[in-house]
């Protein structure tokens, strides 16, 4: 019986020990952007204003993001995407023009830095 209860005392410490040992790991730095719900305005005869908002954790302020939207429609032009914004600027405004009206027009947007970012898909009607 003493046998067994000093190998399970031996088996607990030595896990014990692995256990510990194995904890002195760093965190790692988590980056991360996360948008913000698409503002879509009538900016006069045929044309849309689509404003991207973003914020996150992980980035400085003056770090290079590229702010993108795509929409997939003949029916709206976008004029000036990609766009390159510090992550400090938080937004990115896009002008688009409207080809169609009364069309089902589905956009996505993001912001990246490198292989991080995020991707929002919405759709709107022209």
């Amino acid at each position: 019986m003493n046998q067994k209860l000093i190998l399970a005392f031996i088996l607990t410490v030595i896990s014990l020990l692995f256990v510990t040992a194995s904890r002195n790991d760093k965190p790692l730095s988590v980056k991360q952007i996360i948008s913000y719900p698409v503002t879509i305005r009538n900016a006069g005869a045929h044309k849309l204003s689509i404003k991207v908002r973003w914020y996150g954790f992980g980035l400085k302020e003056k770090e290079k993001v590229e702010a993108r939207l795509r929409c997939f429609s003949s029916a709206v032009t976008v004029k000036n995407a990609p766009q390159p914004h510090l992550f400090g600027d938080r937004n990115a405004t896009f002008e688009v023009i409207v080809n169609k009206k009364n069309v089902l027009v589905e956009c996505r947007t993001g912001t990246v830095n490198g292989g991080i970012g995020f991707s929002h898909r919405f759709t709107f009607l022209t």
